[in-house]
């Protein structure tokens, strides 16, 4: 008789999938847009993020909420975020949340920090009720 135990290592491991870091390269003095998902599929999204700067190494990390109000509407519902104590904050960074053709996209706004950043990220669903 063979047990089966859905969290012995080889069958845990098979169902758990971790998330990795999605990575985005965004341009100073722009508007930067990053895809979320259908605003028809989902009511809200959490992006876990790292904005990072190259070459001067500075860094930000933090946490956006994205609620979508209706089909054609999002907004950004919490902001938390922080940065390494031996570093200036950046504070050039606007972030924002629409929906386009159905998909809901985070806005960044970068302006006047002079390298061009990255944008690590990964993202939790919640799936809409309908």
């Amino acid at each position: 008789m063979e047990f089966s135990n859905s969290l012995t290592p080889i069958r845990g491991d098979f169902r758990y999938v971790k998330k990795v870091f999605n990575h985005q390269d965004m341009f100073d003095n722009t508007q930067n847009y990053v895809p979320l998902g259908a605003s028809a599929d989902y009511e809200h999204f959490e992006i876990d993020y790292v904005f990072q700067l190259p070459i001067s190494g500075r860094s930000q990390n933090g946490v956006i909420s994205v609620s979508v109000t209706s089909p054609t509407a999002a907004e950004i519902s919490g902001h938390t975020y922080e940065f390494p104590d031996s570093e200036a904050e950046i504070e050039t960074i606007v972030y924002t949340a629409s929906v386009s053709a159905g998909i809901v996209q985070l806005g960044v706004e970068v302006s006047g920090i002079g390298e061009n950043p990255t944008f690590n990220y990964r993202m939790a669903t919640i799936s809409s009720a309908v």
